[in-house]
């Protein structure tokens, strides 16, 4: 388990693989994603690949301002249906591209971005 903050960006940014691998696949208290979110922000994008990240960052990251950030929200497999509602509609094509390989999307919304232009 990450204890802190600052032990999950220096795993994020550890040259070391085993390290690394702890960043994305090794959990944290919730009150700890939210510290990491607030004050590390460059690391947003690399908290939205942890393999145990709750819905409530995910929820709070999906309105990010950086396209890289929910663009890893989109490949998520634990979204709600409006997660993909609000991401589907999201101004980054790449964004609404690649919900095409969330295997959860509802066929509805699969079906609209086939249209999308």
């Amino acid at each position: 388990m990450i204890i802190s903050a600052e032990e999950f960006v220096s795993l994020r940014s550890s040259s070391n693989p085993e390290n690394y691998l702890r960043s994305i696949n090794e959990s944290t208290t919730l009150e700890i994603w939210f510290e990491i979110i607030h004050d590390y922000q460059s690391m947003r994008e690399w908290v939205v690949l942890n393999k145990t990240i709750p819905i409530e960052i995910l929820e709070t990251l999906i309105d990010d301002n950086d396209s890289a950030v929910r663009r890893n929200i989109a490949m998520k497999n634990k979204l709600t249906r409006n997660m993909f509602d609000k991401l589907i509609e999201d101004k980054d094509a790449s964004v609404r591209n690649r919900l095409i390989y969330n295997k959860n999307i509802p066929k509805d919304l699969l079906q609209k971005l086939a249209s999308d232009k």
